[in-house]
């Protein structure tokens, strides 16, 4: 489910807080946890989170530029 979240914001540079949580929603997970999640692992392999903001939350395109390579 994690792995679907991150595909899904690698898609878009910026999101709305609802349209993650409906997201998350259906993929059964809690938007901040999942976020805090995937950002502790984005941290471990780059040294900088992955998302950030509240509402809008900004996606960090150098990093998505570092994952896709």
């Amino acid at each position: 489910a994690h792995a679907a979240l991150l595909r899904l914001l690698l898609s878009r540079p910026e999101w709305t807080r609802a349209e993650l949580e409906d997201a998350a929603a259906d993929l059964d997970l809690m938007l901040d946890g999942a976020i805090e999640q995937i950002n502790e692992a984005a941290f471990d392999a780059f040294d900088e989170p992955l998302c950030e903001g509240e509402d809008p939350i900004s996606v960090n395109t150098e990093l998505v530029e570092k994952i896709e390579a």
